[in-house]
């Protein structure tokens, strides 16, 4: 089941899913609709569109691979992309065709490799048990939209599935030089004082990014988790390094595993959902 929540007056109404979307992959399409595919249960190898004139999901279709935890990635002609991800039927294979500590820039219509980003080395677990926030910031039409920045936030330093989680953030600069050229910055990496992990990361009209909820500890899955991430934090991408993440507010209520945050047409946050595992 899922809801459809008027933000005013907070009153749901519920919409039949039809296969489970746990841990699918979900992208906002250009007519906007929205795109989940994947999950986990009877809904791995399925994917549905929610549109939004009849406010009832569409489809319901089988997709080419079994997956939950994937990313999808909606690309400039309206195409979606899914990426990573892992098949319910083997627990331990991960869907990436790169190292996930050192990531790349793929051309989504011919799958080339086109650039490497620098490795962050061998103790930074991103990857979905250890999932760190991500997102691009905002581009500028000062450099023709040919910059783009990446932040990522969190995550863990270690496989124990009950370690304390990452306090560091990274941030990395791509620069389109040509057609299919690329100029690789190195990673910035900042320390937030605060160890988040599986938490939620909203980037601002004005360019700032909100970093909020997820855990101090653990890993996804089955109370590997213990202790809430309660402060939210402001990244103001233009300050100094080492002054850029600034407290935002304390949360009263514990926004933890699948949780999520949307941005809403007045520049204010909507939170919603949570779970202890």
């Amino acid at each position: 089941m899922a809801f459809l929540v008027d933000r005013n007056t907070l009153a749901s109404t519920g919409v039949d899913i039809t296969t489970s979307s746990v841990c699918g992959g979900y992208a906002n399409l250009p007519d906007g609709s929205i795109l989940i595919n994947g999950g986990n249960s009877n809904g791995i190898d399925r994917t549905k569109v929610f549109n939004r004139e009849t406010l009832k999901f569409q489809w319901d279709y089988p997709i080419y691979s079994t997956r939950y935890y994937a990313t999808t990635v909606v690309i400039p002609n309206g195409y979606a992309i899914v990426l990573g991800g892992n098949d319910a039927t083997e627990p331990d294979d991960w869907r990436i065709g790169l190292d996930f500590r050192k990531g790349g820039i793929i051309d989504p219509m011919t799958g080339d490799l086109l650039a490497k980003l620098p490795s962050l080395g061998t103790d930074i677990h991103f990857e979905a048990r250890y999932t760190a926030t991500y997102a691009p910031l905002m581009m500028s039409y000062e450099n023709g939209y040919t910059v783009v920045e990446l932040l990522i936030v969190g995550g863990s330093t270690s496989l124990d599935l009950q370690a304390t989680a990452n306090s560091l953030s990274y941030r990395i600069s791509i620069t389109l030089v040509g057609y299919r050229e690329y100029i690789i910055g190195e990673w910035q990496i900042e320390d937030t004082l605060h160890p988040r992990i599986l938490g939620d990361m909203t980037v601002l009209p004005n360019g700032h990014a909100v970093v909020s909820g997820g855990y101090q500890d653990g890993s996804a899955g089955y109370d590997h988790v213990k202790v809430p991430q309660l402060e939210s934090q402001i990244y103001r991408p233009a300050a100094p390094l080492g002054s850029r993440f600034t407290n935002g507010p304390i949360s009263t209520v514990a926004r933890n595993y699948h949780s999520s945050v949307a941005l809403t047409t007045d520049g204010t946050l909507f939170v919603a959902g949570s779970e202890s595992w």
